[in-house]
């Protein structure tokens, strides 16, 4: 079980490379904690593209359905994460946008040498999972056993009785 998988950005994006792998979740570390099971895999490609504007980016597409902890009922809650991000690359921190001048839609990354595979599927596995997983109101538990009717209690009728 190895927690790298270099790869050098520049190269992959000037042969137009791609790259995919399976990862099982347990390999993914920083992503345990949000997790209920440390289960199934992470199906991930990496796609090297030239010719867009001039600019050397890839695209890095995820692919996953994990077992998230609902933080309401701390039930199991599955989600599916099927994304799709691009990285611009920069050889030069100077000539990298602002963070106010980067679209939304486009990351950017500074490329000083290779690059690890897992680390960079890690982080943005992370980013594509919500801020608090929580099931909608009609099937979560705690909100099914909240509307759960209180039982009587036997002895309020004796107390009745004094």
């Amino acid at each position: 079980m190895t927690r790298e998988l270099l790869f050098d950005p520049v190269q992959l994006v000037r042969r137009a490379e791609a790259m995919t792998r399976s990862t099982p979740v347990a390999d993914l570390p920083d992503l345990l904690d949000r997790l209920a099971k440390p289960e199934g895999s992470v199906t991930w490609t990496i796609v090297g593209d030239p010719s867009v504007e001039g600019r050397m980016q890839f695209k890095l597409h995820l692919k996953a359905n994990l077992e998230l902890m609902c933080q309401r009922c701390l039930g199991e809650l599955p989600w599916a994460v099927d994304e799709t991000r691009t990285f611009v690359l920069y050889t030069d921190e100077d000539s990298m946008p602002s963070l106010e001048d980067e679209p939304d839609d486009v990351e950017s990354l500074w490329v000083q040498g290779p690059v690890n595979a897992l680390d960079l599927v890690s982080e943005e596995l992370l980013l594509a999972l919500p801020m608090m997983a929580l099931h909608d109101s009609e099937t979560c538990h705690a909100t099914a056993e909240a509307q759960t009717p209180v039982k009587a209690n036997p002895f309020a009728v004796l107390k009745g009785l004094k």
